[in-house]
């Protein structure tokens, strides 16, 4: 049920977004989901992510999500523009390598 979202400027790919939707059994709600942002180097600092983003956003409003989720990795450089977006932390993964 997921899709993507392609932002083409010059007939050239700049990125992409995963744009999904998942059944929250304990809300009773659909919860949309994305599982991937990107943006190539060349065109990075210049919104598109955010364009993205808000289009994704949009989208999944009209399909009567009241919720957007996504993960990433601490330290991941993203997370001030998911912040600035609204997004919040809500959850927090740990491991354990047992390798080590």
């Amino acid at each position: 049920n997921g899709y993507y979202l392609i932002y083409v400027k010059n007939n050239v790919i700049q990125g992409w977004i995963g744009v999904g939707m998942v059944y929250d059994f304990y809300s009773d709600d659909n919860i949309g989901v994305i599982p991937e942002l990107y943006v190539l180097a060349p065109f990075r600092k210049q919104g598109i992510a955010e364009k993205l983003s808000k289009e994704a956003f949009s989208q999944l409003k009209e399909k009567g999500c009241k919720k957007i989720q996504l993960n990433i990795f601490s330290g991941n450089i993203s997370r001030h523009l998911y912040e600035k977006l609204g997004f919040r932390e809500i959850l927090t993964v740990m491991e354990l390598d047992l390798e080590h």
